[in-house]
């Protein structure tokens, strides 16, 4: 991994949902649900997330797969589903490149997160903001130029008494 156009990196993050499918159970992608899968045995299961400043390493784990739950309260319960969320940050403060290794065994993995973090080029510059609502059923927007270089800025919409208001969005544009 780079930073966009050869800039240093100063961090990055990684993650992913790591599935142990033993159970013939997996997430539903579209819902909160699960869904039946082919069961996958899961009697060596390993996985691991690591970086490295050089592609043959050494690397650094920054998350290893550990299947003996823990269980806060130490009361175990058996409905629970083992796919563990995994998002973690690393710091590297001017590194060109980086390089992560995921490794998996007996296990299945969706949802990888992967991005680079640099610092911004140049100087500050100005944000445009546009407050977009419904007014009694009629679109209404406003748009505010916030300086470069402003710490705070507030502003005021002015709306008519006993109006129904929806708000749709906010939107931040740097110029």
């Amino acid at each position: 991994m780079t930073g966009r156009d050869g800039a240093p990196l100063v961090g990055f993050d990684v993650g992913g949902r790591f599935l142990d499918l033993s159970t013939g159970l997996a997430p539903d992608k579209f819902t909160a649900e699960v869904r039946k899968v082919a069961a996958v045995p899961a009697t060596h299961a390993a996985a691991s997330i690591a970086w490295s400043k050089v592609p043959d390493g050494p690397f650094q784990t920054i998350w290893e797969y550990d299947p003996r739950m823990k269980w806060k309260d130490g009361i175990p319960i058996d409905r629970t589903l083992l796919w563990p969320e995994v998002d973690r940050h690393v710091e590297v403060s001017g590194a060109s490149e980086v390089y992560v290794r995921y490794r998996i065994r007996d296990l299945a993995i969706d949802d990888f997160r992967l991005a680079a973090e640099t610092n911004g080029r140049g100087g500050a510059s100005a944000m445009e903001v546009t407050h977009v609502w419904w007014e009694d059923g009629t679109a209404k927007t406003l748009t505010q130029r916030i300086p470069a270089g402003s710490n705070s800025y507030q502003y005021a919409i002015e709306i008519p008494h006993g109006s129904k208001i929806v708000n749709k969005a906010i939107i931040f544009e740097c110029k």
